[in-house]
């Protein structure tokens, strides 16, 4: 038997107009919308119209599971949460850009991973100094390509870069 369903993406994007994120999901959603079920997500608490606050995806995850969460990256800093949600929940990557003018928000920045899940999880405000172990060679996504499933680059350059720093 053939399941007809469509699968579910959990979509974290920015939403914030002038953004790359903004514009590609405005272009590309009405498309998929004809062959999956997508639910939106962003940073806003307030945003009032049909995106959900990322803090809420773990929860609408566990009632109804995603086949998929798809993230889009690029260097503005209302992506941020979307490099902080990638670690709780890998999926495919939009890279928008790889190279970033910072090393991301400090729920990422600070610690090491491992260290800063349980106090993600536990809501905790306080987060460690960074140390000399957390050192980093420079604001490229690597730790997000790490996270990721799936890279995907709208820009070529981004790819080679991508290439060139796994191999």
């Amino acid at each position: 038997m053939i399941n007809k369903q469509k699968k579910r993406l959990a979509w974290f994007a920015s939403k914030e107009e002038g953004t790359i994120s903004k514009s590609f999901s405005s272009a590309i959603l009405p498309e998929l919308r004809k062959k999956f079920e997508i639910d939106l997500y962003t940073d806003d608490f307030h945003s009032g119209d049909e995106y959900n606050h990322f803090l809420n995806a773990k929860k609408c995850h566990a009632a109804k599971p995603y086949d998929l969460f798809v993230y889009q990256i690029e260097n503005h800093t209302s992506c941020h949460f979307v490099r902080t949600h990638l670690g709780l929940m890998p999926g495919m990557v939009i890279f928008h850009h790889l190279n970033f003018t910072n090393f991301g928000p400090p729920p990422i920045l600070n610690s090491a991973w491992t260290k800063l899940v349980p106090q993600f999880l536990n809501d905790s405000s306080t987060w460690p100094t960074r140390g000399d172990d957390f050192d980093q060679f420079g604001p490229m996504g690597f730790r997000e390509s790490a996270w990721c499933l799936l890279p995907v680059f709208t820009n070529a350059v981004n790819v080679s870069e991508f290439i060139g720093k796994v191999d």
